[in-house]
């Protein structure tokens, strides 16, 4: 038998904090950081789209919500009922969502302004590729700033030259012009029949540097690597990342889902 009691605001500050319910607390707010990060909800999602975010932040409380409820009824937690889940989990989604759809338009106008830029460097120089760095350099919200492209001199084509884009390295020293430069992310459009091995070569540099690696082909055997599908315009794009998002960024979003969570468990007591 379950039961949904309601308090107010001031029963709830006068509660007394007992050990096991701060453990029970701080146990579930790592769980729910932990599915979060199995989502990939703190990797990288410049090329994803608003409605992707959004459907795996559902995702992700959805399974939060579920571990939660599963771990009430081994722990016998009677204040966790049926409809305390049902109201969590509506307000931390909402909020979530909320959260991160603001951060995003937020994002969006400070990279339109020059800030929280990533440099971006292209492999290969199809046409392939030539088309996908215009569709980049044509969203500026998405705040990439284009390195160059990466290829043997003798593959380089007439449309290639003409499309007045720069060739930065070959194949052979590509692992010296990552020393030397600032590089966040690389996008590989080679042939893979013909040229597997020095693509596979260029990822495993990458990973190395802990880059993040996109490519629009099949997935290299990977080592460290964890890589996900998504679309960009009308392109597959495969994105290999060894690291989560570091730096202000990541910060922000860690504690804006954990406010956020926090927030929406408290309300389900109050209101």
């Amino acid at each position: 038998h379950y039961r949904f009691d309601l308090i107010s605001f001031e029963q709830f500050l006068s509660m007394r904090v007992k050990v096991r319910n701060f453990a029970l607390f701080m146990g579930f707010i790592i769980v729910w950081h932990i599915i979060f990060s199995l989502f990939r909800l703190y990797h990288s999602r410049r090329l994803s789209t608003r409605w992707e975010e959004v459907s795996d932040i559902v995702k992700a409380t959805s399974a939060g919500v579920l571990v939660i409820f599963v771990a009430s009824l081994f722990l016998k937690l009677v204040m966790i009922s049926p409809g305390f889940v049902l109201v969590f989990w509506i307000g931390s989604s909402g909020l979530t969502v909320l959260g991160r759809l603001v951060l995003r338009s937020i994002l969006e106008r400070l990279r339109l302004c020059g800030r929280n830029l990533r440099h971006m460097l292209i492999v290969g120089t199809n046409p392939r590729a030539v088309q996908f760095a215009r569709k980049i350099e044509n969203k500026r919200e998405l705040g990439y700033q284009l390195v160059g492209f990466v290829d043997e001199e003798c593959a380089v084509n007439g449309e290639f030259k003409k499309s007045g884009y720069s060739l930065v390295s070959g194949f052979n020293g590509f692992s010296n012009f990552l020393r030397d430069h600032v590089v966040d992310e690389a996008v590989v459009c080679l042939p893979m029949k013909s040229l597997y091995d020095q693509a596979s070569r260029i990822v495993s540099l990458c990973e190395e540097q802990g880059i993040i690696v996109r490519f629009l082909s099949d997935i290299f055997n990977l080592k460290s690597g964890h890589s996900d599908v998504g679309q960009f315009e009308d392109d597959s794009v495969v994105t290999v990342s060894v690291r989560t998002m570091k730096g202000l960024p990541g910060l922000i979003k860690r504690g804006l889902d954990f406010s956020l969570s926090l927030i929406a468990l408290i309300l389900c007591f109050v209101t």
